[in-house]
């Protein structure tokens, strides 16, 4: 009796570690307990923060799970002695003072700065979504609340976590988080160093969501506005500059885009500290020689980024995973090469499953080019063709209700089931 009732608690807490309630549940207590122990206040804000971010050093969501508990546990017991008359209770409405921003501040640059959300789990990206609409309700607040050293580190955690989603396809979040940044980037002063950032990471999801005349435009304002700033030749202007010559690229000007390529990675091999950024630098150049029909030169390009990749960051990077699928795109789009697509798609697909997931968009992107490559290596064959279609018509439908029925992925999915019918 005793070894069965073992048996079906070993049973549920496996069952609830596997559907994720356990890391919700988690998510649900902290956020009862700040507001329990701290109010409507900007510190319970920041206690939310702090939790949550200590939610992810726990290797399972049991333990995420029994440590919220504990700090609901705990909220529960004080506001008791609050009731009781045995502590003050938490002031809420009032004007909070300048150190409550500063660290509100830190705490969402702990939890937000450097993020990579293309490999975390799904758990963990959900995670990040609820910090993120914080970090949104933080910019909400009136131009001027915060001091300029506050202004200028949300500025610079907003710019950070926008291009982190920007790399994972979700450039509407990205979008929507720089707008409510903008009124504080007038406030702090367009050509501020974050006010900056905010601003290329506003044209850059522009540029990722396909209008890229509109993006071109604004990343030149921002890259005089830079120069005026740091000078020509400053390294801070390097990250600009390679997104203004990739929006030059996707209006039509593939061969200026690649000669400004090949000046910008002359000038940064030279810098130390900007080897991640030169390896996209080289990754693009490599597809604008590619647009221009020079398809060899264009994979022997690749072949060197990705080796370099491999090395540096590791073979289950997601930057070493995007030159993989971006030569095996370039041999379908440009070669129409289905052999050699096919042999560097199919062992991408499974690699991309097993790191970022099924349903992740890089992942329907890698299985879309797959069924093209497919159907280039059997272009008689209306078998092929049928089961080309039937599984891009499953891929544009998880695109749809992952990203947006708009989104330029959904587009080409769309060409893609044209150009096969």
């Amino acid at each position: 009796m005793i070894e069965e009732i073992l048996l079906g608690v070993l049973l549920g807490m496996l069952a609830a570690e596997c559907c994720g309630f356990c890391g919700w549940a988690a998510q649900k207590l902290i956020s009862c307990a700040a507001g329990i122990s701290y109010g409507q206040t900007s510190r319970a804000h920041i206690r939310y923060l702090e939790w949550a971010d200590d939610l992810h050093s726990h290797s399972l969501q049991i333990f995420s799970l029994f440590y919220s508990l504990g700090i609901a546990v705990a909220a529960a017991l004080s506001w008791m002695c609050q009731a009781a008359g045995w502590a003050d209770a938490p002031r809420s409405g009032e004007a909070m003072p300048d150190y409550f921003h500063r660290a509100c501040a830190e705490a969402l640059n702990h939890a937000l700065r450097g993020i990579d959300l293309r490999t975390m789990s799904p758990a963990r990206r959900r995670q990040i979504r609820r910090v993120s609409t914080r970090l949104q309700e933080r910019l909400q607040c009136p131009a001027g609340t915060f001091g300029r050293d506050c202004a200028a580190q949300l500025l610079a955690i907003t710019a950070s976590i926008c291009e982190a989603y920007i790399d994972n396809r979700d450039e509407y979040t990205a979008r929507n988080l720089a707008e409510a940044a903008f009124p504080h980037v007038e406030e702090l002063g367009r050509s501020h160093p974050a006010a900056l950032a905010v601003r290329r990471a506003s044209a850059y999801a522009l540029l990722q969501l396909g209008h890229c005349q509109q993006a071109l435009m604004l990343l030149r304002q921002v890259s005089q506005d830079e120069i005026g700033v740091f000078g020509a030749d400053d390294p801070q202007t390097f990250r600009t500059r390679q997104l203004l010559l990739w929006a030059l690229a996707g209006t039509g000007q593939a061969r200026e885009a690649e000669s400004g390529f090949r000046a910008l990675e002359a000038r940064m091999i030279h810098v130390p500290g900007f080897t991640p950024l030169l390896r996209h630098v080289q990754c693009k150049r490599s597809w604008t020689v590619g647009q221009q029909g020079l398809v060899r030169e264009s994979a022997e390009g690749y072949d060197r980024v990705i080796a370099d990749r491999c090395a540096e960051l590791g073979p289950d990077h997601a930057d070493a995973l995007d030159a993989r699928h971006s030569k095996g795109k370039l041999l379908v789009q440009e070669a129409a090469d289905g052999a050699q697509a096919l042999a560097v798609l199919r062992p991408l697909l499974a690699d991309r499953r097993r790191v970022q997931g099924r349903r992740h968009p890089d992942t329907l992107e890698t299985r879309k080019y797959l069924a093209v490559a497919r159907t280039l290596m059997r272009p008689d064959s209306a078998r092929t063709r049928r089961q080309a279609l039937r599984e891009l018509k499953r891929v544009r439908w998880l695109q749809a209700r992952m990203l947006a029925p708009g989104h330029p992925y959904v587009h080409d999915t769309d060409w893609w089931l044209t150009a096969l019918r």
